[in-house]
């Protein structure tokens, strides 16, 4: 069942509902439209296969002052918080940038354990010396041969540092798949939500360092979490942070599906441009 909300005082819907849910926000028309474009139909087929509900919603829960100064992003912490959260045994959180493959496996089956959000490390799909090199194009500086470990595990606690957190591994976490129940991971998720906005990662390091700090996390694939920045930048630098035209997504499309052949879920996370073109050519 494909359930959208369109504000909070609309009904729960009657009728057969599974007992898990895909969930996600969908906001603003440009994001709606690439959404049904890419997402929503590898989506119902997904959630067809393996047994959810999908619930949308298209309206910002946090209204405040506060809430509309930050990203948008850290809403999806309020989205246990709903009382109609609490109609589903499991939840799946999903970005609106994410595109489902025919082969994906039901994700629930990889956290067992539903005290423990699942989710996956940040850029895992990349080797050390991938990594490197990802932060080398990054920060258009070139490091040489160095201990690739060392200098990722650096580059991640310095984002850290930007939050003013201290981090001894330097793992960062990717929150845009998580699986969460609304009974267990609610109270985290809302103490989260109360920390301020500092930087571009939004409220991923806060998330990162109390699911590390409070052992509540289960690591997932990142075949369920796989990144279209990290094909770009290691492949395509030339189209890093620029418009692109859509003969040039036409010429990566070959690529893009590689991806997303070997991806459980292809994020499209930091590559608006070619997320808005790969919807036009998909549509």
């Amino acid at each position: 069942m494909l359930i959208t909300l369109h504000d909070k005082e609309q009904p729960w819907p009657e009728g057969s509902h599974c007992k898990n849910a895909i969930v996600s926000i969908v906001f603003g028309e440009p994001y709606q439209k690439n959404w049904i474009a890419a997402c929503k139909n590898t989506w119902i087929a997904y959630a067809d296969k393996h047994g959810f509900d999908i619930v949308i919603v298209t309206y910002r829960i946090d209204t405040s002052e506060r809430a509309r100064s930050r990203s948008l992003s850290w809403q999806k912490l309020l989205i246990l918080d709903q009382p109609w959260a609490h109609h589903y045994e499991r939840l799946v959180w999903v970005d609106a940038d994410i595109v489902f493959s025919k082969t994906a496996p039901n994700i629930l089956n990889a956290v067992p354990d539903r005290r423990k959000i699942g989710i996956s490390a940040g850029y895992d799909q990349l080797s050390a010396y991938e990594r490197q090199i990802f932060v080398e194009r990054l920060v258009k500086v070139s490091y040489g041969d160095v201990d690739a470990e060392l200098l990722w595990k650096f580059f991640q606690q310095n984002n850290f540092k930007e939050y003013g957190i201290t981090s001894e591994n330097g793992l960062m976490f990717n929150a845009g798949v998580m699986v969460l129940s609304a009974q267990e991971h609610n109270g985290l998720f809302l103490r989260v939500y109360g920390n301020e906005d500092r930087a571009r990662l939004s409220a991923q390091p806060y998330l990162s360092h109390i699911l590390i700090s409070e052992n509540a996390y289960h690591r997932i694939s990142p075949r369920f979490n796989w990144g279209v920045l990290e094909l770009i930048v290691l492949q395509y630098p030339q189209l890093v942070n620029r418009a692109t035209s859509i003969d040039e997504i036409k010429s990566i499309m070959p690529h893009l599906l590689n991806e997303l052949d070997k991806a459980f879920f292809l994020h499209f996370a930091g590559c608006p441009n070619i997320f808005e073109g790969y919807s036009a050519l998909v549509s």
